[in-house]
């Protein structure tokens, strides 16, 4: 008889009994030894002994095959929305990792004004794994920092600059419609 933790019950051999020391029948100790064994479909006995529950391990149980083994789950494939609304304008495609992305732009309006920045929708074209939008602001220059660039540079690294390299061809206050169009 080997006293042992409660949690050393992968190493019992068939035949073999551990002393729960101080257990109470029905109390945490065996019901985790109940859960254990029920688990891997292995036969137990739990008696009550003077000083706790004796747990005797009867069958050794099937080895589960799941068990230990990464699930390979199939990459999930995803489409891009293109802009509904008024007011946006196809103004690239660029492709990347083999899939053509669309950007569309708009300008930014604040407080009835135009301002020098743009707001970018890139969106797929077919399908994409993980992500297939992105909204990111652009001034001509750069890009705004926010949520849409930080995901950008974690699921697609490489598209941040061919993105720059295609708008920095483009002069989107010449491409877009004028101010009086827009308000």
């Amino acid at each position: 008889m080997a006293e042992r933790n409660v949690y050393q019950f992968q190493f019992m051999k068939k035949g073999e009994s551990i002393l729960l020391e101080g257990a109470a029948h029905g109390g945490k100790e065996s019901a985790a030894a109940r859960n254990y064994f029920s688990r891997r479909k292995m036969e137990y006995k739990l008696k009550k002994v003077d000083g706790g529950i004796m747990v005797t391990l009867l069958s050794e149980g099937q080895p589960s095959t799941e068990r230990g083994k990464r699930r390979v789950r199939r990459q999930q494939l995803f489409s891009g929305n293109k802009p509904q609304a008024d007011h946006w304008y196809h103004v690239s495609l660029v492709t990347c990792d083999g899939i053509d992305w669309e950007v569309w732009a708009q300008q930014t309006i604040v407080r009835g004004v135009i301002s020098g920045w743009f707001n970018l929708k890139i969106c797929a074209s077919g399908d994409a794994p993980n992500k297939a939008n992105y909204w990111i602001g652009w001034n001509g220059e750069r890009f705004a920092s926010g949520r849409g660039l930080s995901q950008l540079r974690m699921g697609r690294p490489h598209m941040e600059q061919r993105l720059v390299d295609a708008l920095s061809k483009i002069d989107l206050t010449a491409a877009l419609p004028s101010s009086k169009m827009i308000a």
